[in-house]
């Protein structure tokens, strides 16, 4: 019998049945490029569903096809774990918040209960009736049909890692370099080993065995914990169970088959280290840190299918001039989406931080830390790849900035800390210098920005931000504030206006306010106060200017009328980084660091624009 306690250790345990249908999208929003960053993979027994846990919500696959079935609760937290029942009928979620959801395979009927901290494990047990969970160094048992809970373990300080039922009841908890094995009955430790080194990867064996598999991959007695044999030499950083006595896990970038006859690798299925992955029939699914998840076929090793993701923050958009292409620049990573035919291109392992990005049909260039690239853009492959030129390209990131018509690229020179720095614009047709700045004072720029034929440049330094013609070198205006340091900025297509964010004097981070500036009048057009804005852009056409901010909205600003937002778009998690409007200025696609690009229509009447992206 289950020992129950209504309200235990900040548990606070309301289980609800509500009707939820398939989430869509943000109002205003037409589609979504990459739905998040994973922390999570699960197959339901049954093989009808893959789910994928990212940060922004859990998705519901078909496995065959790949293709988006569900999205459950979109933008609620960070998804740190996620089960499907041994029946395949009920999926289990974990949040950050501390949220547990739990739905029927319909995907509308749902339960809920809530704990203080981050759960970070889910077991279900052998049928079904009840979900441990961990949360820091405790571990709760939940009775779904009473609806109750119950504390079966705590150890203090020990942060729980890992949870998992044997066929019989059993539950095994991995915490750092301990495991304890609970009995079903009264939920006393049957045995508890240490080892001399942290474990994961850890699972149990239909026979009752209970597999180990980082660092060296090994099986326990489930009776005693003693080692029943290991595996020299192999390491297993995540593993899935099968059918029978069929393991599949991960090490390194390389996928291995555990079979009754030993491992049995398949070829390396990823660029990066594998972080997740699951097993079906016949089927292995798998998710690398570049964020790509691939299905492989277990008899022939064959690569079956892929699915495209983003997995750092969006520091950098481009639209191609026809509006078919797509580039997304991060971390390590550029994407570039075909928008017509639903394909979609990673290039990894070539990058530091992108700062800024140019694509069209043929090519794509990239800036980021370690110089200039040109880039096939069918192929991936690098065409032209220039370093460290003058110091041009070794800048941090929003001090190298690349014209929207991809023609010059802008970039700040500091050969030394007691030398004034440089300005420089150059053609990228064959970078010959466009125009030379030294700066007068020792302030480093913090901020560029080129209009759309990179025929101006503009820039800001802590307190200072100037207006500069880069064919006739001449000064169009200079902007000053007394009070706090110029952020981000944007110059509009024809440089007729000037977007600044104002950040505080103290943090460097925090934006008091928004500026706009008509650059020929030399007048400040409006100033909005408590925007947090990372990113600007200007419609084409500018009448319109969008504002990316810290709190992942988008404030749309009607130029004639800037003095308030005539728009707020809402549908971003985290801080929106970069803004691109397409050539007709009738959608605009906003990227953040929730791994994510959601595209927009701005046109009064919404009209259904085929952009169905399940990458495949």
């Amino acid at each position: 019998m289950l020992k129950v306690f209504p309200v235990l250790c900040g548990l606070v345990l309301s289980l609800l049945a509500l009707a939820e249908e398939v989430p869509g999208l943000p109002p205003g929003a037409v589609d979504r490029l990459g739905l998040g960053i994973p922390t999570g993979l699960a197959l339901s027994p049954d093989g009808q569903f893959l789910a994928v846990a990212t940060n922004i919500g859990v998705e519901i696959r078909d496995p065959k096809s790949l293709e988006l079935l569900a999205l459950l609760s979109p933008h609620e937290a960070w998804v740190t774990a996620i089960a499907f029942s041994p029946d395949g009928k009920k999926l289990a979620a974990a949040f950050a918040n501390g949220a547990v959801a739990i739905w029927r395979q319909a995907w509308y009927e749902m339960e809920r209960f809530s704990f203080e901290c981050p759960v970070t494990a889910l077991a279900w047990s052998p049928e079904g009736g009840f979900l441990a969970i961990s949360v820091g160094d405790e571990v709760y048992l939940v009775d779904l049909d009473k609806r109750f809970a119950q504390k079966i373990w705590c150890e203090p300080e020990k942060k729980v890692q890992s949870l998992a039922f044997s066929p019989f009841g059993e539950l095994a908890v991995l915490a750092e370099n301990e495991i304890w094995l609970l009995e079903p009955s009264a939920w006393n430790v049957r045995w508890h080993r240490v080892f001399v080194t942290s474990l994961g990867a850890m699972t149990f064996l239909p026979s009752g065995a209970l597999f180990v598999g980082f660092p060296v991959a090994r099986t326990l007695d489930p009776r005693t914990g003693e080692e029943i044999e290991s595996i020299p030499g192999l390491s297993i950083e995540r593993v899935a169970s099968g059918h029978g006595e069929l393991l599949v896990g991960s090490s390194g970038p390389s996928i291995v088959l555990l079979g009754p006859e030993g491992p049995e690798w398949i070829l390396a299925a990823h660029h990066r280290p594998i972080r997740y992955i699951a097993l079906g029939e016949g089927v292995v699914y798998s998710i690398g840190e570049e964020g790509t998840l691939k299905a492989w076929d277990i008899r022939t090793k064959a690569f079956l299918r892929s699915l495209v993701r983003i997995t750092h923050p969006v520091t950098a958009l481009s639209l191609s001039p026809s509006g078919r292409k797509l580039a997304v620049g991060s971390e390590g990573d550029l994407a570039i989406w075909d928008l017509a035919t639903e394909e979609a291109h990673l290039i990894t392992d070539k990058f530091s931080l992108i700062s800024d990005v140019y694509i069209d049909e043929e090519k794509a260039i990239v800036v980021d830390q370690n110089g200039l690239r040109v880039i096939d853009a069918k192929t991936g492959q690098t065409q032209r790849f220039f370093g460290a030129i003058r110091g041009v390209f070794l800048s941090p990131l929003r001090t190298a900035r690349i014209s929207a018509d991809g023609r010059v690229a802008a970039s700040v020179l500091m050969p030394a800390p007691i030398v004034l720095p440089s300005v420089y614009v150059v053609s990228l047709a064959d970078l010959s210098s466009l125009f030379s700045l030294k700066l007068e004072f020792l302030a480093a720029v913090r901020y560029l920005a080129l209009n759309s034929e990179g025929r101006n440049l503009a820039f800001a330094t802590e307190n200072r931000a100037e207006v500069w013609d880069i064919r006739s070198s001449m000064l169009l205006a200079n902007f000053d504030i007394d009070q706090g340091r110029f952020g981000p900025l944007a110059l509009s297509p024809s440089a007729r206006f000037l977007a600044l964010a104002v950040t505080d004097d103290e943090t460097r981070e925090e934006c008091l306010r928004v500026e706009i500036w008509d650059v020929p009048a030399k007048t400040r057009l409006s100033r909005i106060d408590g925007v947090l804005a990372n990113s600007f852009a200007f419609s084409p056409d500018e009448k319109t200017l969008a504002v990316g901010t810290a709190q992942g909205e988008i404030l749309l600003f009607d130029l004639a009328e800037p003095s308030r937002a005539k728009k707020i778009l809402r549908g971003h998690t985290a801080q929106v980084f970069a803004l691109v409007f397409s050539p007709d200025g009738t959608l605009l696609y906003s990227g953040s660091s929730d791994g994510t690009i959601l595209i927009w229509d701005l046109k009064e009447e919404q009209e259904s624009i085929a952009h169905r992206l399940a990458w495949e």
